[in-house]
């Protein structure tokens, strides 16, 4: 699926930064939370990725927190992303969504076509259209859109 998606362009994969957050609407965020020395999730590299794009949106964006986190991640995300627009001198609306991931290690691309159950947090109806849209083809029966 990978490969035929990818040769369709409908997949591509770039470590630039720039290329990335000016490609698409939704921005996923899925990158390691590892426990700190307390045991507690450590958001660093979540912060710095809501820093990253913040630094480089130019549009509407939705940026989905597919990593495992505590609550109330998302407002700090927001406030790493309002941040980075401030400093820029910009108002560019966006929205934050929690998007937990349940993917089995070896199994991500089956777990995420056939999601059981889709379970999403926001608070901007805009965004969650999107996400509903996202989803549509694989979730009928199962999402919890919060």
């Amino acid at each position: 699926m990978v490969k035929r998606n990818r040769a369709a362009g409908r997949l591509r994969f770039t470590t630039d930064l720039e290329q990335a957050v000016r490609f698409g609407t939704v921005q996923c965020i899925a990158v390691g939370t590892p426990p700190g020395e307390d045991g507690s999730a450590d958001l660093q590299h979540v912060l710095e990725a809501a820093r990253n794009i913040g630094r480089r949106m130019t549009e509407y964006r939705v940026v989905v927190d597919k990593s495992t986190v505590p609550v109330g991640t998302a407002d700090k995300v927001r406030g790493a992303i309002s941040a980075e627009l401030a400093r820029r001198g910009r108002e560019i609306p966006f929205a934050v969504v929690s998007n937990p991931e349940f993917l089995k290690e070896g199994a991500a691309v089956e777990d995420f076509m056939a999601p059981r159950p889709v379970v999403l947090g926001a608070d901007d109806p805009k965004a969650i259209q999107v996400m509903r849209t996202l989803y549509a083809p694989s979730s009928a029966t199962t999402s919890a859109f919060c």
